[in-house]
This record gives C-alpha cells, sequence and structure tokens, in this order.
C-alpha cells in the first residue's frame, strides 16, 4: 500500500450531490443516485437489492478509479483485471457513505473480500451521520469527526502508508506501528503470495548484479555498474503503473545499496 492523491482526478459526475430537485448543472446520473443516497440515508442501512449496488459501480466511477490506481489495488498493490469498488468504511456499519467519493477505493477481490471483508475496527468514538452534512457528503473521511474515529486500517488516500512498515529482502512485511500491524492482518498484506511476488523483484536485481558483475574488471566499473544498477531501479521504483511501489521504494532507500555491495565485494 502506498499513498494515492486523488485530487489529481475529477470527481465522477454520477456521485455529484445536486442542490436542489431543479439543479441543471448536474447531470442525470447523479440525480439518480442521489435519490438512492437519501433512500439509504432515511432506512439507515444499506439494501442488498442489486440496483443500489449497481450505483457505486457505475462507469464514470470504475473508469475513473482505474485510472487513478493504474490498475493496482490500494491495499496490496497488484496489478488485477477482475476488481472491487471498495468501501474503506463498509456499507454494513456507514451506509450512508456508500456513495461518497472518499469512501471508495480500487481492491483485488482477495485483499476485499477473502480479508478485509467488513472489518473495520475504530479506536475513538464513531461518527454519525447528520443530514447538514449531505452537500459535504464526498468528503467526510477527511473532517475532524471520522479522524476522530482512529481507524485501525490506514487509508491509503489520507495518509502516508510508508510511515507504517518495513520490508526485507525476502519480500516479507513487517510493521513499525500498530495501525501498520493492523492493517497487514486486516489485509492480508504479508500472505505468502505477496512476499513470494515481492521476493522476485529482489532476485531480478541480483541476477542482473552478478551478470554485470562477471564482464567488470575493475573497481571502477563495478561502482560505475552499481550506479546504473540504482538509477534504473530507481526508475521503476517510482513508475506509477510498476506493481510493488511501497516495497521498491523501501528496497531503494534502504536495502539496495547493500544487496549491491555485498554482491560486488563478495562480502555477505
Amino acid at each position: 500500500m502506498r499513498h494515492v492523491d486523488k485530487s489529481k482526478v475529477e470527481m465522477p459526475p454520477s456521485l455529484c450531490v445536486p442542490q436542489s430537485p431543479e439543479d441543471d448543472p448536474c447531470p442525470n446520473i447523479s440525480k439518480i443516485t442521489q435519490r438512492k443516497r437519501v433512500d439509504v440515508i432515511e432506512k439507515e442501512y444499506f439494501p442488498k437489492d442489486k440496483k443500489y449496488k449497481d450505483s457505486y459501480k457505475k462507469k464514470d466511477i470504475k473508469d475513473t478509479l482505474e485510472r487513478l490506481y493504474h490498475s493496482k489495488c490500494c491495499y496490496c498493490e497488484r496489478k488485477v483485471e477482475r476488481w472491487d469498488v471498495e468501501h474503506f468504511r463498509p456499507t454494513s456499519k456507514y451506509p450512508w457513505l456508500a456513495y461518497s467519493w472518499d469512501n471508495l477505493l480500487f481492491s483485488c477481490p482477495t485483499c476485499n473480500q477473502d480479508y478485509k471483508k467488513g472489518q473495520f475496527e475504530i479506536l475513538g468514538p464513531k461518527a454519525t451521520f447528520d443530514l447538514k452534512n449531505l452537500s459535504e457528503i464526498n468528503r467526510l473521511a477527511s473532517t475532524i469527526a471520522y479522524q476522530h474515529e482512529l481507524p485501525s486500517l490506514i487509508h491509503p488516500e489520507l495518509e502516508n502508508p510508508e510511515d507504517h512498515w518495513k520490508f526485507t529482502v525476502n519480500g516479507k512485511m513487517g510493521a513499525v506501528t500498530q495501525k501498520g500491524k493492523d492493517t497487514i492482518r486486516i489485509c492480508g498484506l504479508d500472505r505468502q503470495f505477496l512476499r513470494e511476488q515481492r521476493k522476485e523483484i529482489i532476485d531480478e536485481v541480483e541476477k542482473i548484479a552478478n551478470a554485470k558483475k562477471l564482464t567488470s574488471s575493475s573497481q571502477e566499473e563495478d561502482e560505475k555498474v552499481i550506479r546504473q544498477l540504482i538509477r534504473d531501479f530507481s526508475e521503476k521504483a517510482y513508475n506509477e503503473k510498476k506493481e510493488f511501489l511501497a516495497f521498491r521504494q523501501y528496497v531503494l532507500k534502504h536495502l539496495l545499496s547493500k544487496i549491491l555491495n555485498r554482491i560486488f565485494t563478495n562480502e555477505e
């Protein structure tokens, strides 16, 4: 997981909040969503009917999330073809946020359906909904009341996830904060499959470095090769289309130089 800046994209029109029934500037599709939004708020629960779910899966919402997240899961950072429009705060506990833009994320089915499910633990008082906030419904997650909930799960759009964990060269993910530990547990971010995928990135670097070492004939040439390998790795670590950027950037900052120096100096 890494930070994603949602301000880079426009809010999908279907989530627009009409200020009145005659609010012509708002597209008709947003008025349909608004009717369902108000209906859910009045019911005080999120109905299981397909028509309610369809409104947070509109094409403009899915297209925008796909573009923002580069088709990568907001939690594990794997690129996926099949994915869910994920509710950071689950509709089972926060039905009024079902159609709120800052509550909708791009998630793979494994993280969302197999691990996170409806889990949402908080340490502070639960926020409640006031109809006066309806005009701000798409920006509630960043308000004081919702921040005071102190969720145990990291919100990738409102926080800097890299402050909460560390990695090893074997791809293992560990926490440096309690919130990081909870997020790893809730979303299964240290599951075996992900560890193996992350380790393959290290394996590739070591394979290339060992091949370069065989053709290098001097310490000066070694140092030149190391600098080039670091530049190449850095380029990929900040390429938004690549998977596992949190891992790549951690390796770049904390592990890569040690890995390369070990290979080129034969020191363990």
